[in-house]
């Protein structure tokens, strides 16, 4: 009598399971034919051409839907989102950056919560993802809404590129904590992202200030007189080419490209501070009110898959959290290094809100005297 009670149990357990994936399933597929009757949608994303050529192809062939892809910097996508959201004509459909921007676009109600629109089967697969379950941004109840809102789907995480140098000018040795950084020969020769703009800027300005406070900022940026760009690439050839040999902020992208050309530039790591962990350009999200609702949504499913992931790790050199994605073509100084920690997850809202947002105010409030 326990055998078939335990037997019909199981069963039961079992087609309960079976009901649930296939009613996932046909949400799923549900969708997708939603979006064919869309036919398109527009996505932007970093401006780094091999992406886009590989990700426009791919969900095309995947899914006969055709792709736009538009390349900007974090900052002149939150600008025209913006703009065409109060404008009453939005154009966008996804935004791929990072969690400044989501946070920026969530406090003006510019985009959907991504709560609950994960739908796809692999997508929800625990053993797929590195933290046992996909990473969504956490907004910090900035919107007053939900507190469950989540304004992105965060992909991708790694140890951030903060500090380089021009080892023909600069030797990796003579820089073993961020204060030699205040020499008086680096004076003038250093140079970084802007942290004012979003971007990779505000990243180590939020972890230095955490390890050194607000007045090693002041003596850093202010000082120094730390040369600013909102160019990736620009900041990677400064450095890369010598015009200021010491670099904060860079791009793993953009510092490729330039090593792969034989260029004599290399990552620091500091002994009282080897780095945060960050999203990069990772974090998908769904702007409001956008054309192509349906398309949008599967794109950020489809953004989480593997196929899509080894296309993003590949081209964007960032460390996917699939545990199914390989790292192929990712630099080893972006990998946590063994027997290290690592405290400070930039992405978080909490060291957002407590540290790295008020560093940023009160070091843009300086830079603007």
């Amino acid at each position: 009598m326990r055998h078939w009670l335990a037997l019909f149990i199981a069963l039961l357990v079992s087609n309960s399971l079976a009901f649930a994936q296939t009613s996932d399933s046909q949400k799923w597929n549900d969708l997708i034919a939603r979006a064919k009757q869309e036919g398109e949608l527009v996505v932007m994303g970093p401006p780094a051409a091999g992406f886009r050529a590989s990700l426009t192809d791919a969900f095309s062939k995947r899914f006969g839907i055709q792709l736009n892809y538009i390349g900007a910097n974090s900052g002149e996508i939150i600008t025209r989102v913006d703009n065409e959201t109060k404008a009453g004509r939005v154009s966008v459909d996804v935004n791929l950056g990072g969690a400044s921007g989501c946070w920026a676009l969530a406090q003006k109600g510019e985009v959907e919560s991504m709560t609950g629109k994960l739908i796809a089967p692999d997508i929800a697969d625990p053993a797929v993802w590195r933290l046992g379950h996909p990473k969504l941004t956490d907004s910090g109840n900035v919107t007053g809404g939900p507190n469950d809102f989540t304004c992105g789907f965060q992909t991708a995480e790694w140890v951030m590129t903060d500090l380089f140098v021009n080892t023909s000018i600069v030797k990796p040795s003579d820089i073993i904590s961020w204060k030699d950084l205040l020499k008086p020969q680096y004076k003038g020769k250093i140079a970084s992202y802007d942290p004012r703009r979003s971007g990779p800027g505000g990243t180590p300005v939020g972890y230095l200030a955490a390890l050194f406070g607000q007045q090693y900022l002041t003596d850093l940026y202010i000082g120094q007189n730390v040369r600013l760009t909102a160019d990736n690439r620009q900041l990677a050839e400064w450095v890369a080419r010598g015009e200021f040999p010491i670099g904060i902020a860079l791009v793993q992208f953009a510092v490729e490209a330039f090593r792969q050309q034989g260029l004599p530039i290399e990552r620091v790591f500091p002994a009282d501070g080897q780095g945060s962990v960050t999203g990069g350009f990772s974090v998908a999200m769904l702007i409001k009110n956008a054309p192509h609702p349906n398309a949008a949504q599967v794109f950020v499913n489809w953004f989480g898959s593997q196929e899509a992931q080894t296309i993003y790790e590949k081209e964007m050199m960032e460390d996917s959290l699939r545990n199914d994605v390989k790292g192929t073509g990712v630099p080893d100084y972006i990998k946590p290094k063994p027997g290290v920690a690592y405290p400070i997850d930039d992405y978080s809202w909490e060291h957002q809100s407590q540290i790295r947002l008020p560093a940023v105010a009160a070091l843009s409030k300086e830079l603007e005297r």
